[in-house]
C-alpha cells in the first residue's frame, strides 16, 4: 500500500529537540521519512540530515498507516495529522492499450512527417501552401505572413514533436518569405517561437507529458491556463518580428 505524506509538528518536549534528524536516528525511531521540514512558515533548506530540529517545526513525512495510531496523542507531536494521501495507481488495461497505440502511432507519425519535409520541397507542395496561407491572412498587412508562420507552427507542435514541426513549416515558412518580398529572418523567429511554445496540450512537449500524471491534471486544463499563454506569446513574437525584420 501507498505511504501517505502526513505534515506533523514537533513539540517542544521532543526528545529529538536539539538533535539533527540524521543524530535522532528518526528513520528507525518513528518508521518514517523526513521529505522537508518548514520552520517560521519558511522551507528549511540544505541536507535534511543536518537540520537541528527545533519544537514547532513542521515535518512532512512519508510514513506508514501506524504511525497516525501511535503518536496522535504522543507529546512527542504537538499536531499530527492525516493528509496528502498518495493514490494507489489504477490498473487500467484500456488506458495502457491506448497510451501504446498513441506511442506507437506518433513513432510513425513522426517518421512520415520527415518523408513529407522532403515532398514539400520537392514536389512544389510548399509554394502552394505558402501561397493558400498567405492569401487567408492578407488582411493583417505586413503582420500576416509572420502571424501565419507562428499560428500554424504552434498548431503543429501541438500535436507533433517540435522538431517535427519545424521539419514541415520550414520550407513553407521560406516560401511565404519570398511571396511576400520580406526579410526571411522575420518568420523564420516565429517559427522557432511557435515551434517551442506548446502550452495547451499535454502531448506536444515531454515536460508536459511528465508532470501530467503526478499532478494529476487533464486534458483540458493545459487548454485552459495554456492557451492563453500561447496567445500573449504570439502578440509579444509577430511586432518584435515585423518592427525588427521588416
Amino acid at each position: 500500500p501507498p505511504r501517505p505524506h502526513r505534515p506533523q509538528v514537533v513539540s517542544l518536549s521532543s526528545p529529538i529537540v536539539g538533535l539533527t534528524i540524521r543524530d535522532s536516528h528518526f528513520r528507525s525511531r518513528y518508521g518514517a521519512v523526513v521529505l522537508a521540514v518548514h520552520r517560521n512558515g519558511e522551507r528549511i533548506t540544505g541536507g535534511l540530515g543536518d537540520i537541528v530540529v527545533k519544537g514547532g517545526d513542521t515535518m512532512l513525512l512519508e510514513a506508514g498507516p501506524a504511525f497516525l495510531e501511535r503518536y496522535k496523542n504522543s507529546s512527542e507531536w504537538a499536531l499530527a495529522v492525516d493528509a496528502f494521501r498518495v493514490a494507489p495507481p489504477r490498473r487500467d488495461p484500456f488506458a495502457l492499450f491506448t497510451s501504446l497505440t498513441l506511442f506507437v502511432a506518433m513513432i510513425l507519425l513522426n517518421r512520415q512527417v520527415a518523408v513529407g519535409g522532403r515532398r514539400l520541397v520537392v514536389g512544389g507542395l510548399a509554394e502552394r501552401i505558402a501561397a493558400s496561407l498567405l492569401s487567408g491572412f492578407h488582411w493583417l498587412g505586413a503582420a500576416g505572413p509572420v502571424t501565419v508562420v507562428y499560428v500554424t507552427t504552434s498548431l503543429l507542435t501541438a500535436l507533433l514533436s517540435n522538431g517535427a514541426a519545424v521539419t514541415l513549416m520550414w520550407p513553407v515558412a521560406r516560401d511565404l518569405a519570398k511571396q511576400a518580398g520580406i526579410n526571411i529572418k522575420g518568420p523564420l523567429y516565429a517559427l522557432m517561437v511557435g515551434a517551442s511554445s506548446d502550452f495547451s496540450t499535454p502531448i506536444g512537449y515531454q515536460t508536459n507529458l511528465m508532470v501530467s500524471g503526478p499532478g494529476g491534471y487533464r486534458f483540458l486544463d493545459y487548454t485552459r491556463f495554456g492557451l492563453p499563454l500561447q496567445l500573449i506569446s504570439g502578440l509579444i513574437t509577430v511586432p518584435i518580428c515585423v518592427k525588427y525584420f521588416q
